[in-house]
């Protein structure tokens, strides 16, 4: 394990042996808050024009969660009354995970992201929600001049290049839940790991 702390930010940051790196920072406002974030590197940056749009449908499992023993129903169940949430999202080069909420129940947000990292499931209705939420963004997308003029300068300064293209209803058709699914399961097994928090309790959040 690797430490040091920038000063002037009053950022600390730990290298630990299995490659995670994790940055915490103390704050006074909101002590009994929690904020952490975990990022992924790759994903969108690693699709091709054959499988465009697949991190983006991997990542719904973040916003809602199952595993192979426990559904998305089963989970929202054990969470009601907890006091933390825990989302995100994909983005050009990273996944992103993000915890908030109660201090006294950051232990049950970091299980609930532990079970996720380490065997989240997609659920066929989360896979159906995120086609249709597509379709229909590409709907809108059309008759959006300002979008319009934002993509050909986007293909002008990019070249064409297929991963920052806006998805096309054919490519949201073709990812099936178990290319989905693959493709989370290479994610979460292979992708470096960074994890910040925010909170007074520092060593707290490190413990859990």
């Amino acid at each position: 394990e690797q430490e040091e702390t920038d000063q002037e930010l009053g950022i600390r940051s730990l290298r630990f042996k299995n490659g995670v790196t994790v940055h915490l920072k103390s704050m006074d406002s909101r002590k009994d808050q929690v904020l952490a974030q975990l990022t992924l590197a790759g994903g969108e940056i690693q699709e091709t024009a054959d499988n465009r749009g697949i991190t983006n449908a991997a990542a719904s499992v973040l916003n809602q969660p199952a595993s192979a023993r426990l559904s998305s129903i089963d989970i929202r169940d054990l969470m009601t009354g907890v006091n933390v949430k825990v989302g995100g999202n994909a983005g050009r080069d990273a996944v992103t995970v993000r915890i908030g909420g109660s201090t006294k129940d950051l232990e049950t947000g970091l299980q609930l992201t532990y079970l996720i990292l380490t065997g989240g499931r997609l659920e066929s209705s989360a896979m159906e929600l995120w086609r249709q939420l597509q379709l229909q963004a590409i709907t809108e997308r059309k008759s959006n001049l300002h979008e319009n003029l934002f993509d050909g300068f986007r293909e002008l300064l990019y070249g064409g290049d297929p991963r920052v293209k806006p998805l096309a209803a054919e490519q949201v058709k073709a990812i099936s839940l178990e290319s989905a699914q693959a493709w989370l399961d290479g994610l979460l097994g292979a992708a470096p790991l960074e994890a910040a928090g925010a909170n007074r309790a520092e060593d707290d959040l490190i413990g859990r």
